[in-house]
């Protein structure tokens, strides 16, 4: 006869395999879900984007530095303008970091039907993507509305101002054209003057936006930052009015688009991961870390693996609970009313006895150890007479545990060592609502008059 068992578990190699295949295609699911989730913010990131290279900011800058010499209604609609970039830039701040709730994950307590459960999951990151669509679509529409509300008056401000001038200089140009061919004429050249003044603070725009992106690696923000010192250093000879050599400006600009154009790929690429683990995060589950956290994609590859590989593990994990659960409850175990607890990377479950007073407590701990042991059921401390019933069920349950190990092998269960403790050496209940427990070990008076306990461990 003994106490509590516990033996090293392992599974078939083709059960194993089969499992975690059948974890990564729902796996694979969400991460399709998730990744439509997380492509559905891009309208909110190109928002921000055009928030911040708004081309009116150039022109607002140009104003501003006139001082006393621009209108209260200019000075008012450029005050408007600052304040409705400024606000959208934090709502888009807000959207883009949003995540899933906290009950779209896959459930702790759910072990026989893997794709129900990845299903449940795709289905409710759909739902909440149709949600974040629709609450983008009407951000975007806000904020183009409230801008469009005070460019107006701000370019024609500086289209007048700057060609008033112009037009004394170039009056034989507009003589022979028509009100419309005018209007046209000043139209272009007012956007060409804006352009040029633009250039470079845009561009400073554009390099800091891309410093700042997550997915960037270090060296190209490297030559991000080597650019930065080439643009500014062609304005610093002029104080920053003109580059003092448009050629090279040109050059530098071809520069900055061809990073650009390396960068948007590396981001693509570390979006498609992020979403990946994050999908991985939600089947372990974990709280997934922000993408702001990985210094690099190869950081990011490394959380990957590793969340994939607890989730293997949960695979496996959820077999053994689900094959415990059928070989219990064929032996009149109570497995509706079983509590489960889940422990660091294993669980640990009490299973009530149909006479009531007494249940299984099964532990898999991280290291794949399954201990079986008969505990009281209940609350409060250890009575005798509990102590009593605990070691008559414990002799019964010798009885069955080979059959248990013999059942659970059938299944793909593999039971590499056995170690069992004498009967009374340890005593233990179990409360019934939550499956903490309360240890209480016979007294020494008991243990003197039942005699010494010896370990056994069967190979």
């Amino acid at each position: 006869m003994s106490g509590p068992k516990s033996e090293r578990v392992s599974l078939q190699v083709q059960l194993r395999i089969r499992l975690e295949n059948e974890k990564a295609l729902q796996v694979n699911a969400v991460y399709k879900a998730v990744k439509a989730y997380m492509e559905t913010l891009q309208p909110a990131l190109e928002l921000e984007g055009r928030i911040h290279n708004h081309p009116l900011c150039g022109v607002v800058a140009e104003c501003e530095a006139r001082g006393d010499g621009v209108p209260e209604a200019i000075r008012e609609s450029i005050e408007r303008f600052r304040q409705i970039q400024n606000t959208y830039q934090k709502v888009c701040e807000e959207v883009k970091n949003q995540r899933l709730p906290s009950f779209v994950r896959f459930g702790a307590d759910t072990v026989h039907d893997v794709r129900e459960t990845g299903n449940r999951v795709v289905s409710q990151i759909r739902e909440m993507e149709e949600e974040l669509a629709d609450r983008i679509r009407d951000l975007v529409e806000r904020y183009e509305k409230e801008v469009a509300s005070v460019e107006r008056p701000i370019r024609e401000y500086v289209k007048d101002g700057e060609m008033v001038r112009f037009l004394e200089q170039a009056a034989h140009i507009v003589g022979g054209m028509t009100d419309r061919e005018e209007n046209r004429f000043r139209h272009d050249v007012a956007m060409s003057w804006m352009r040029g003044t633009e250039d470079k603070d845009a561009s400073i725009r554009r390099i800091e936006e891309y410093v700042l992106s997550d997915g960037v690696s270090a060296k190209r923000k490297r030559q991000l930052m080597a650019i930065h010192g080439k643009i500014q250093g062609l304005f610093a000879e002029n104080e920053g009015n003109e580059p003092r050599d448009d050629g090279l400006m040109v050059t530098y600009l071809s520069e900055l688009r061809e990073c650009a154009s390396g960068i948007e790929s590396e981001r693509e690429r570390f979006e498609d991961r992020y979403s990946e683990y994050y999908a991985h995060c939600l089947a372990v589950p974990c709280e997934p870390k922000e993408r702001s956290e990985f210094v690099d994609i190869e950081a990011l590859e490394v959380e990957v693996a590793e969340r994939k590989e607890e989730v293997n593990e949960r695979a496996c994990n959820e077999y053994v609970q689900a094959q415990m659960e059928e070989v219990m409850a064929a032996r009149g175990y109570q497995v509706e009313s079983a509590i489960l607890r889940p422990v660091n990377k294993g669980w640990r479950k009490c299973f009530p006895a149909t006479g009531g007073g007494t249940g299984l407590n099964v532990y898999l701990s991280e290291d794949k150890h399954l201990m079986m042991e008969v505990v009281a059921i209940g609350e409060g401390a250890l009575s005798e007479e509990e102590c009593e019933g605990i070691t008559r069920e414990q002799a019964a349950f010798c009885r069955m545990h080979p059959d248990i190990l013999e059942e659970l092998e059938k299944r793909g269960v593999h039971f590499e060592a056995v170690m069992r403790k004498p009967v009374g050496e340890c005593l233990k209940k179990v409360n019934g609502k939550d499956a903490s427990e309360t240890m209480e070990r016979k007294t020494d008076e008991r243990k003197k008059k039942d005699g010494p306990r010896e370990r056994v461990l069967d190979s």
